[in-house]
């Protein structure tokens, strides 16, 4: 397959910056920090690098290959040690949307569902719900 077949997934490239709120599992903030995004698309995948930045200047950042499998559906591959035990896809929704999806592969419970709208051309929301190794609601 190839990203040229996908309709959602190019409206999101580009270089994307942000807030994220941790919330637990009774919605009380107990963290934030930054996010920038650049969200590259080549003729066979898509590279997304996630860098955090934490407010004592310290950062990380997380790669993810997103390799087509067609009808709107994608496999998502990284070397983030924080995800080495689970399996991630994602799809197009609409004209404007694409959910993860992140499963815990030792135990087969959902470990992260994640849903990116694009609001305009230079705007989006990401919401994500988190849950523990065994599929219990943290935040």
């Amino acid at each position: 397959m190839k990203t040229a077949d996908y309709k959602v997934f190019p409206r999101h490239v580009g270089k994307w910056s942000g807030t994220i709120r941790i919330l637990d599992a009774n919605l009380q903030q107990t963290k934030s920090y930054k996010i920038t995004q650049d969200f590259q698309q080549f003729e066979e995948k898509w590279v997304i690098s996630n860098t955090y930045i934490y407010d004592e200047g310290k950062s990380e950042t997380h790669v993810f290959d997103i390799l087509p499998l067609g009808n709107g559906k994608v496999e998502v591959k990284t070397a983030s040690s924080m995800l080495k035990s689970a399996t991630m896809q994602a799809r197009e929704d609409g004209e404007s949307i694409i959910e993860f999806k992140i499963v815990n592969s030792e135990t087969g419970k959902l470990q992260e569902i994640e849903t990116i709208t694009l609001i305009g051309d230079t705007e989006r929301v990401r919401t994500a719900q988190m849950f523990d190794r065994e599929g219990v609601f943290k935040g």
